[in-house]
C-alpha cells in the first residue's frame, strides 16, 4: 500500500478511526502498528453520520480486501493542524475540515506519523481554514 492517512466511514458512535499507512514513527506509542498507526479520536454525531454517508474508496492496511477508508489530509498552519477529510460537503467545499489538538497525545501522534512520512502538507502561509456556520468545529471537538 502506498504511504497515505485515511479515515474509516463506518466506525463507533462518537469516534472517527484514523489509519496511517507507512513507517511508523521513533515515537514509542498504543498508536503503533506494523503498517503505521491507528487512533480514534473522538467526534460528535455530525460527523460521524456524515462519514456513514461516505462512498469508501481505499482499503485497510490491517484487512487490505476491504475498501473501508477514505482519504485525509494533515496540514500545518500559521496558526496550527488541521486534518481535510475528503467527501462531499460538510463544514468545507470539498469534505470536513477539523483541527487537530497538537498538545494531546493523539494530536501529536497523527502530526509526527504526517511528517516523518512525508504526508505533511505545507500551509504555514495561512490560517487555519474555518467554517463561519460549523460551530461544532471548534478546538478541542476532535478528541
Amino acid at each position: 500500500m502506498k504511504q497515505q492517512i485515511q479515515v474509516r466511514t463506518q466506525y463507533k458512535q462518537h469516534f472517527i478511526h484514523i489509519q496511517g499507512v507507512g513507517k511508523k514513527t521513533e515515537e514509542d506509542n498504543s498508536w503503533a502498528r506494523g503498517y503505521g498507526i491507528s487512533v480514534d479520536l473522538r467526534a460528535n454525531e455530525q460527523i460521524t453520520s456524515w462519514l456513514e454517508k461516505q462512498t469508501p474508496l481505499l482499503s485497510s492496511a490491517a484487512s487490505p480486501d476491504s475498501k473501508l477508508y477514505i482519504e485525509v489530509d494533515i496540514g500545518e498552519f500559521e496558526d496550527g493542524y488541521q486534518m481535510h477529510i475528503h467527501g462531499s460537503q460538510l463544514n468545507h467545499p470539498a469534505g470536513c475540515r477539523l483541527d487537530i489538538i497538537h498538545d494531546s497525545p493523539a494530536g501529536v501522534a497523527i502530526i509526527l506519523f504526517a511528517i516523518e512520512n512525508g504526508l505533511m502538507n505545507d500551509h504555514t502561509d495561512e490560517s487555519r481554514w474555518r467554517s463561519e456556520d460549523s460551530p461544532y468545529l471548534m478546538e478541542g471537538e476532535e478528541e
